[in-house]
């Protein structure tokens, strides 16, 4: 039995619809996790806390957003975004890694002069600065500055700095040469490129005050808000990437900490400042500790399949009510494996209602998508599973446990306090592993 013309069509736009892309709230596939009929499947609001800490804070304070990939961390943060606007800010939000090149260590100066660049464009995006005249950004001003005392620099240093705004992304993201030499520039004139900054940023504050005032809008102050730091990734060596965050979020924080802002950094859940508030947010709860059952999670990730399907395919037409549960309970709770695991059944089926061995497959490829386990990783899984904890010996463990969460074998969950768990397809391969030795 093969797909109808229908059936094939359906089945196209569902493999649409289950792009893994960055939602706003209020949008048709966005589901509220915190609706009472799923109270406890994310452990507790930390939007709403976020936007208090925010909000009731003073210019020029900090605070941090944390979580695990895929765990719908940008899709919070635009409904963090909406918040504070509603409470009457600007809010700046944008993604670090058009501007920067995370994968790589950075310096305090690098993401300053990234945060100008990215602050501008969402500021020229939202119609509150001209586009079209970018003289008076604080990236072009800061550019004009560093221009103005590059010749301080060794004479054999050929990098030329970007002129506009526009080609910080491609120096920053392309030319490593380049970062790494202004990385050394700017770290050497750390204080006075900050004094700039915020003199620049002071400006455009009062540029978008002037704004919002003669719009007849109520003005609170402006918020800035970082996204992407969290993808910092080791092309070089995990500790440098690691070090190098904890360098500028605890020792050099005043340094990217400017008087007219509220600024919120997304960063890794690796990193712990040793100053300002960090909310975390964390997987949807589809088992308990002891492994049971957590029918609220369940039923969220059944809703979040749900708002996916197209008009002309049902639920039931499309998977049984069993194998649905099923596919929520392999994700772990985990969003991006959840539509990954939907789309490889509807990619691997030959008819719909796909069957359950339709299913199996699909969680089979997701298993070997995964990389391959070194023997001192599987030690670290085991003793996750049995302690529920990240229990680290020291601070260096952190490297092993690295790529573990990056590619999400570990899960978090909240019951009031955080407690972790071997991906459900992991832990089912180390089970079978050890059945068979």
């Amino acid at each position: 039995m093969s797909l109808t013309p229908d059936e094939d069509r359906l089945l196209s736009q569902l493999h649409k619809n289950l792009r893994q892309d960055e939602l706003e709230p209020g949008h048709p596939f966005w589901v509220d996790f915190r609706e009472e009929r799923f109270k406890g499947a994310v452990g507790p609001d930390v939007v709403r806390q976020l936007a208090r800490d925010v909000s009731w804070a003073e210019a020029g304070t900090v605070a941090f957003f944390s979580g695990f990939r895929g765990a719908g961390k940008s899709t919070e943060l635009n409904r963090l975004r909406n918040v504070l606007r509603d409470e009457g800010f600007a809010v700046a939000k944008f993604n670090v890694e058009d501007y920067l090149a995370v994968r790589f260590p950075i310096t305090a100066g690098q993401l300053v002069l990234a945060m100008a660049a990215g602050i501008w464009a969402a500021c020229a995006e939202q119609g509150w600065v001209d586009p079209d005249d970018d003289r008076g950004s604080p990236a072009r001003r800061l550019w004009d500055w560093v221009r103005s005392v590059r010749i301080d620099l060794p004479t054999d240093v050929t990098v030329k700095p970007p002129v506009v705004p526009a080609e910080v992304d491609l120096h920053f993201r392309l030319d490593r040469d380049f970062r790494d030499q202004l990385g050394a520039f700017l770290r050497a004139r750390a204080v006075e490129l900050n004094e700039q900054a915020t003199e620049y940023f002071t400006d455009l504050d009062a540029q978008v005050r002037d704004h919002f005032v003669a719009l007849g809008r109520e003005w609170r102050g402006m918020v800035v808000i970082v996204d992407s730091l969290d993808h910092a990734r080791s092309e070089t060596a995990f500790s440098d990437v690691r070090n190098a965050l904890r360098e500028v979020f605890d020792l050099q924080l005043p340094l990217v900490r400017f008087r007219p802002f509220r600024t919120v950094f997304c960063i890794p859940p690796y990193l712990f400042p040793a100053t300002g508030t960090v909310r975390r947010i964390f997987n949807v709860k589809v088992a308990d500790r002891t492994g049971g059952p957590a029918t609220e999670g369940v039923d969220a990730l059944v809703e979040t399949v749900q708002r996916r399907l197209p008009p002309g395919l049902t639920r039931a037409g499309l998977l049984a009510d069993a194998d649905v549960e099923r596919l929520a309970c392999c994700s772990g709770g985990h969003i991006r494996d959840l539509l990954r695991l939907v789309d490889e059944v509807i990619l691997g089926a030959e008819a719909i209602p796909a069957t359950a061995a339709d299913v199996d497959a699909a969680i089979v490829r997701l298993r070997s998508s995964f990389p391959p386990l070194a023997d001192d990783q599987r030690m670290w899984l085991d003793r996750i599973a049995d302690t529920k904890q990240l229990a680290l010996a020291h601070q260096d463990g952190w490297d092993g446990l690295a790529e573990l969460l990056d590619y999400h074998m570990v899960l978090t969950y909240s019951n009031g306090d955080e407690w972790y768990t071997v991906h459900p397809v992991i832990a089912g391969l180390l089970a079978r592993e050890a059945g068979s030795g």
